[in-house]
């Protein structure tokens, strides 16, 4: 699902750029940004596990060559925030 509206796309962006300089306060990386979604999606560095934002998990495994790639995600302020997943989350 898309953003269907202006109104909609100035609410999201609202919320995307509150979350992104909180995330940045807070110590996080953030690499990237999609607002091709329903809710904005902020993309950050892997943080260390004593940053794991609440209420994370493993959202999408995608295929990529031999070996899955693992997205760890997060909702955030009205977002999702996600990272690659590092190998002690896949335990």
């Amino acid at each position: 699902m898309t953003m269907k509206n202006t109104n909609a796309i100035k609410l999201a962006l609202r919320d995307a750029t509150n979350a992104v300089n909180l995330l940045d306060k807070r110590g996080y990386k953030v690499i990237g940004l999609s607002m091709n979604q329903a809710q904005p999606i902020i993309t950050i560095s892997t943080p260390p596990a004593s940053k794991t934002p609440k209420g994370t998990e493993i959202r999408c495994i995608r295929e990529r060559g031999a070996a899955p790639e693992r997205i760890m995600a997060a909702p955030f302020n009205g977002c999702l925030v996600t990272w690659n997943a590092d190998d002690s989350a896949m335990q």
